[in-house]
């Protein structure tokens, strides 16, 4: 599990150690932990959509 998932362009908010997707992706991570980043976001749908979009 790697948590603290978030987009290229987006603040680390809280935490203190964030990946993008595709850099836990590239370490080997199997199962991310993506929370506030799509819950509060303007458009959970599109962030979502954002996020398996860098998983490709």
């Amino acid at each position: 599990m790697v948590p603290g998932i978030r987009l290229p362009d987006t603040q680390a908010g809280d935490q203190k150690r964030v990946f993008t997707p595709d850099q836990a992706k590239a370490a080997g991570a199997t199962d991310l932990v993506v929370g506030r980043p799509i819950s509060e976001a303007d458009s959970p749908k599109r962030a979502l959509e954002q996020f398996l979009e860098r998983l490709g």
